[in-house]
């Protein structure tokens, strides 16, 4: 399968908040990032069209990171059609719309470490 995306995303194996309707929701599964946006596993699919809140703590090595943007669901992986879609690939994947200042630099500079050659 070839890779049509605009930024590299890179395996990273964290957890991040989210701001719902129901109060901030806390998920550990996510499992890659890039400068565009991010894809959680095994959850279940989020209102599209809706902007939400999002922090992001990430740990690299002894330094800890907090990412602040706001993230729109982008694709959502079917849960109907188990034979087709992998389990690993079950969840939702987030299109970042806004970080802030600081946040967009320590995720460049995270994506950037963390990339295949």
């Amino acid at each position: 399968m070839s890779e049509h995306r605009l930024r590299q995303r890179v395996q990273f194996i964290s957890s991040i908040e989210i701001d719902t309707d129901d109060g901030q929701q806390f998920y550990e599964d996510l499992a890659n990032i890039s400068m565009n946006g991010f894809f959680i596993n095994n959850i279940a699919p989020f209102k599209e069209y809706r902007e939400y809140n999002f922090s992001l703590s990430l740990t690299c090595g002894e330094n800890k990171v907090e990412i602040i943007g706001k993230c729109t669901p982008a694709r959502v992986a079917s849960y109907e059609s188990e034979e087709k879609v992998p389990k690993q690939h079950h969840g939702v994947g987030f299109k970042i719309t806004e970080l802030e200042p600081e946040s967009s630099e320590e995720l460049y500079r995270l994506v950037t470490l963390n990339a295949l050659d």
